[in-house]
């Protein structure tokens, strides 16, 4: 796996699976400014296994927030299953989690 390499591949098929801009990035989904009043219009538009699809990537964006997020939105993608989200949203999510960048642990010396 090369998620600096797969994670936008994939973030680009999820992003296309929702219905954002085929341009649109981690920080399209940013919590900060107008994006919250963005996420919750696109969530409305959706049905359920893109909402989570959607939800799971705002969390992915807003790492800090994710906890608040599905719990005020009262939806997780770990409470649907994979025939619940479909086999097409279903390898989006599952790709987009498995590329996912996360920090390494930086490795310390001993004296």
């Amino acid at each position: 796996m090369r998620p600096e390499v797969d994670f936008p591949i994939w973030w680009q098929r999820a992003a296309a699976e929702v219905g954002l801009p085929a341009e649109a990035t981690p920080e399209h989904l940013s919590l900060a400014g107008v994006g919250l009043a963005r996420l919750l219009k696109q969530l409305q538009a959706l049905d359920a296994p893109r909402r989570a699809l959607l939800m799971a990537m705002a969390c992915l964006a807003n790492p800090n927030r994710a906890n608040w997020l599905q719990r005020e939105h009262d939806l997780h993608f770990g409470q649907l299953t994979a025939a619940d989200l479909g086999q097409e949203v279903f390898q989006v999510l599952v790709g987009l989690l498995a590329t996912f960048p996360t920090p390494q642990p930086t490795q310390r010396s001993n004296p």
